[in-house]
């Protein structure tokens, strides 16, 4: 392409745009001319009924408001029908122990908060609050309420079916405190036990601890069952990634044993 050519196209290029926007410079001209007192008039002459219509429209807006908003206060406030005993009973048999509800406690739990007044469903409740704990880690305060409702003799008692499952996990909530304390004792003996046979591996030191009687009340608490399987396999050398985290738990959930232990 020469070079004529191309200030040829150059030249009408510029041509259009100047012409585009003269086009668009009268329109805007146009739009901004004050309008005639013809024009005033119609519009001055209809405003009153548009704005009737405008306020009319309003109001029935406002109406439908308030009529569903009345009406979503009234389903809210209706009051949700209880399950009766024997069907909460029905529901929970069909877990054959507390371990399988814990198992499914987002959707037990779910189900048994719809009955706040219902005694059975809130034993159940506080079972998988008590057997969270086991899980989680000691927190004196809890436990301490746990021990206040466990002494109440008006509470309800669980399905005969879970009685038993139900009285260990009573007796490892009493014993919780304890447990703590005890689980700092066999730390102890660990380490003496590793000082005489610096070579012992962890299966014979679990074995050692289970014929001297030692882990009675730890086997009744998952959370002390790992922190027991950590300590071991720290101490016998194995590589533990978690060691500094179950370390600082324990001095937060029972300092008194383990703030100053001697790790």
């Amino acid at each position: 392409m020469n070079m004529k050519r191309i200030i040829y196209i150059i030249v009408f290029s510029l041509y259009g745009i100047s012409i585009s926007a003269q086009s668009k410079s009268s329109e805007t001209e146009e739009k901004l001319k004050k309008p005639t007192a013809k024009e005033l008039k119609k519009v001055t002459e209809s405003a009153p009924a548009i704005v009737d219509y405008l306020k009319a429209r309003c109001e029935k807006l406002s109406e439908d408001y308030h009529q569903k908003r009345d009406l979503v206060a009234r389903y809210e406030k209706r009051k949700k029908p209880e399950m009766t005993e024997e069907e909460l009973k029905g529901y929970l048999s069909q877990y054959s122990s507390i371990s399988t509800i814990y198992e499914n406690k987002d959707e037990v739990g779910k189900v048994l908060k719809q009955f706040p007044s219902n005694n059975l469903a809130e034993t159940y409740l506080k079972i998988l609050d008590m057997l969270e704990s086991t899980y989680v880690g000691y927190r004196e305060a809890d436990n301490k309420a746990f021990c206040d409702w466990l002494s109440d003799t008006t509470i309800a008692q669980p399905l005969e079916k879970h009685r038993k499952e139900y009285d260990q996990l009573k007796n490892g909530i009493l014993d919780y405190s304890y447990t703590m304390f005890d689980l700092a004792r066999v730390f102890r003996k660990i380490k003496r036990i590793i000082g005489d046979k610096p070579r012992i591996t962890r299966g014979e030191i679990i074995m050692q601890l289970q014929n001297d009687e030692d882990l009675e009340y730890i086997n009744r608490i998952p959370y002390a069952q790992k922190a027991l399987n950590t300590f071991v396999a720290k101490y016998t050398g194995k590589n533990v990634d978690n060691f500094e985290e179950v370390k600082k738990q324990l001095v937060e959930s029972y300092p008194v044993e383990f703030e100053n232990f001697d790790w």
